[in-house]
């Protein structure tokens, strides 16, 4: 009996196709019959995070999913929508938001958010308008005795009394720009407690200083004992510049120790400047000679 003829099977492909052809036809061939029993879930080729409807409409049943004509089927969306959701742990009443402001318009969208960030505002304004007024805080107040003591034992500080000492202050204060609230630049209330706690901080430092002073020099201690002692607890270090002017603040006590001492030390180093007509030379020249004085005076 002669054989039949073998009939080709599918996946047999004439030898003329490439390889690339043949998987083609072989999957075009896939494509075109009717889907089998297999479960409706099943999704071998979608995307390992691709929720079904179902799952999403447990997420978020509020009834997000019906598309409308004004946004189109964004599934995707919803479902960050719905994750971001779970996240934030909304209210109720917030979810019920979310369904309704996904299916409006986009320029409704942008009035919502527009309008919602005006309340928010308004909120925010209330909450300002009801704190209490401003105070120097612990910190703050700790870094501002930091800087006053930094620029009173500057050597080249122009005077120790009047606004200079307390700009200079108010100036580093503002460089650092911790612990301050924001915006006090605008706040004129705030700009008063703090140059006013300054100033009175410059106040009782210049107490400290002229009383070390007047210690040191009746107790006849050399310049370079008093200098350590005045940067006990500081970030400034003994310096000749700044044993120097110690050594003219010194000279100064004894000649005047009442309360004008400070106004006579401004004056003398106002008359150094004038007489030096602002020349670098001639005023360290004549710091040297002060410090050289206090030393023959005092020891090294």
């Amino acid at each position: 009996m002669a054989d039949a003829p073998i009939s080709s099977s599918p996946l047999q492909h004439e030898p003329s196709l490439s390889h690339a052809e043949c998987a083609a036809q072989e999957l075009a061939g896939f494509m075109s019959q009717s889907p089998g029993t297999s479960d409706a879930g099943d999704d071998f080729g979608g995307r390992d995070d691709a929720p079904s409807p179902g799952d999403v409409e447990e997420e978020f049943p509020s009834g997000v999913l019906e598309t409308t004509p004004s946004r189109g089927s964004d599934t995707n969306g919803i479902v960050v929508a719905c994750r971001l959701l779970r996240q934030q742990q909304l209210t109720p009443y917030q979810r019920t938001e979310a369904d309704q402001f996904i299916k409006v318009y986009s320029f409704s969208c942008c009035m919502m958010i527009f309008l919602q960030l005006c309340s928010v505002k308004n909120k925010l304004d209330e909450i300002v308008k009801t704190a209490p007024p401003f105070t120097v805080s612990g910190p703050l107040f700790e870094n501002m005795k930091s800087l006053v003591v930094a620029v009173l034992l500057s050597a080249k500080l122009g005077a120790y009394k009047g606004s200079l000492p307390r700009d200079h202050v108010f100036t580093l204060i503002k460089k650092d720009g911790v612990h301050l609230p924001a915006g006090f630049e605008k706040n004129a209330y705030t700009l008063k407690v703090i140059n006013s706690a300054i100033q009175d901080e410059l106040t009782q430092a210049h107490s400290r200083i002229k009383k070390m002073i007047k210690e040191s020099v009746v107790a006849s201690e050399t310049i370079f004992e008093l200098t350590t002692a005045v940067i006990t607890n500081t970030h400034s270090s003994v310096t000749v510049p700044l044993c120097a002017r110690l050594a003219l603040l010194c000279k100064l006590y004894t000649e005047v120790s009442d309360a004008t001492y400070w106004d006579k030390v401004d004056a003398r180093l106002k008359l150094i400047r004038t007489m030096a007509g602002d020349d670098t030379m001639k005023i360290t020249r004549t710091f040297e000679k002060i410090l050289e004085g206090d030393q023959a005076k005092y020891g090294d």
